[in-house]
């Protein structure tokens, strides 16, 4: 599951509050905010349809939803125009150097006593 985000502009790329999104397959209805974003949480990946109607204009657009990361679609309400963002803003984890070098000892202490304990076995064998 994952997050969308519907973004309407105008003509002049202003935000348009108060428009009607429906996001369609299990529907849901939203409404955007002052800054014109609408936001649909728990969506599922796949095909969906987004309406935007705003007064007597209304658009709709498929949108595919492949990655857990989420979308933004921005409407221009004036020119008709959609844009499909997916959303790269996951959370990277940084492991700290230490982190890495500590490993490489441990790797490197364990080769270390797994070759000595079969030296010291092939040692007594003869």
């Amino acid at each position: 599951m994952t997050t969308v985000t519907v973004h309407v502009v105008d003509g002049s790329g202003a935000p348009v509050p108060d428009a009607k999104v429906t996001l369609h397959s299990a529907p849901q209805i939203a409404y955007t905010d002052a800054q014109g974003d609408a936001t649909f949480t728990g969506v599922t990946l796949g095909e969906h349809q987004v309406m935007v109607q705003s007064g007597t204009i209304s658009l709709q657009q498929a949108v595919n939803l492949s990655s857990a990361t989420g979308m933004t679609v921005t409407y221009n309400l004036k020119t008709g125009a959609t844009k499909v963002t997916e959303n790269n803003d996951a959370t990277e984890v940084k492991v700290p150097i230490w982190v890495w070098i500590l490993g490489v000892i441990v790797l490197g202490v364990l080769a270390f006593l797994t070759i000595r304990r079969q030296r010291a076995s092939s040692a007594r064998s003869f």
